[in-house]
């Protein structure tokens, strides 16, 4: 695996909608997309983001930043890792 992007989000399915097609089609070569969900709480945003993400791992409540990256991190298999935002 060369990339892994990292990205934590909290509900708002319209923009993580738009950040994960955007993910897909402008990005090339071999790359898994970690989507940490730090707490949502809509069904319909859960069930989008569990598959569309090549590795999903959910907290069940609210956590800080800092942890919720970290998480995506040691979840990774790439050389290279980039932390995005969804907005």
């Amino acid at each position: 695996m060369e990339l892994s992007i990292v990205s934590v989000v909290i509900n708002n399915l319209n923009q993580t909608k738009r950040f994960i097609s955007s993910i897909r089609d402008n990005t090339k070569g071999k790359y898994e997309l970690i989507i940490i969900d730090n707490g949502s709480t809509n069904k319909e945003t859960i069930k989008y983001i569990e598959n569309n993400s090549d590795v999903y791992y959910r907290f069940d409540k609210i956590t800080d930043l800092s942890k919720a990256w970290n998480k995506g991190i040691k979840l990774s298999k790439g050389k290279f890792i980039a932390i995005a935002n969804n907005d």
